[in-house]
């Protein structure tokens, strides 16, 4: 492995456990008297302000283009799709379910991303990738289940998981829309992220102080303290300067790989921090998930001429 590579699998591997210890966070925060708006919110306006100060003389320069109307409300549907809905319902979701299905059910965004990328875009995957798609959903089906026949036919799922994953559906409109409309932003990767995050804080604003009004602010003890540094910091700044790098060195296919180590990541941390074990549905979800979506990888790539 020569140093570019390693570099960038250093990079993505530290992207993964960062976001398996946002899962991780999320569950222990759920016991807490943080609400799940009031910390995304806070989440993102702590990574703005980080951002600012290097993203800011940038985006004051190019107001005049991201500020036209055309631009700014699908900056509106970017922010609320994967910053808004995204993270406030995988905050939302680990006061009901685990850390290990918050990650596991992460691991579907590709599946997901397929389905949205064919429905708004229309570009669907090739027809030989269906089967390890098909394959993937019943893996997704029998984890939200738990492997309980009764509980699929009653249709009696966690509401955790279900919250997590029509936030998976969001994200992957979010990937989906992302680079056509982002390009309409006309600044850099950074500069855009930081932009995304001022129109969720904005977007937020209103639901934040209703939520304080019915709850209050959270106190400023030193978990909660830290848990929003981690958040604010290093998962939405680091993780993805990180996640970007990776990308940049060995594309976008190969980088999507490391997804998978994400589950491993946070079972890991479940078990020695918050004592969750892995059950014997977790393992066999996990694993259906992961080979259908390696198999609809590996059957709809290009075959090339000879």
């Amino acid at each position: 492995m020569n140093s570019k590579m390693a570099s960038a699998v250093a990079c993505l591997l530290v992207t993964n456990v960062i976001w398996a210890g946002n899962a991780l966070l999320a569950r222990h925060a759920g016991g807490s008297d943080m609400q799940p708006l009031t910390m995304n919110y806070l989440r993102w306006t702590i990574g703005a302000l980080a951002l600012l100060p290097f993203c800011g003389h940038e985006i004051w320069q190019q107001r005049r283009v991201w500020g036209q109307p055309a631009v700014l409300w699908r900056m509106a549907v970017l922010a609320g799709c994967g910053m808004v809905v995204y993270n406030t319902l995988l905050y939302a979701a680990a006061h009901y379910t685990t850390a290990i299905n918050i990650s596991l059910l992460n691991t579907c965004i590709p599946l997901a991303t397929f389905i949205t990328s064919g429905l708004i875009l229309k570009q669907w995957p090739k027809p030989a990738s269906w089967l390890g798609l098909g394959i993937a959903a019943l893996g997704l089906l029998y984890l939200i289940s738990s492997g309980q026949w009764q509980v699929l036919v009653s249709l009696s799922f966690n509401r955790g998981d279900l919250m997590m994953l029509i936030g998976v559906l969001a994200w992957a409109v979010y990937l989906v829309l992302l680079m056509p409309w982002g390009k309409r932003m006309g600044v850099s990767a950074m500069a855009m992220l930081n932009l995304l995050m001022l129109t969720a804080i904005a977007l937020m604003t209103p639901l934040f102080a209703w939520e304080v009004s019915q709850h209050g602010l959270p106190s400023m003890n030193q978990s909660n303290v830290m848990t929003l540094a981690y958040i604010g910091l290093l998962v939405s700044v680091v993780s993805y300067l990180a996640w970007n790098y990776g990308i940049a060195k060995i594309g976008a296919a190969k980088a999507s790989l490391s997804l998978y180590t994400m589950p491993v990541f946070a079972a890991i941390l479940s078990y020695f921090i918050l004592g969750e074990g892995l059950k014997a549905y977790h393992w066999i979800g996990g694993a259906i998930i992961v080979v259908g979506l390696l198999l609809a990888s590996v059957l709809g790539k290009e075959k090339t001429p000879a």
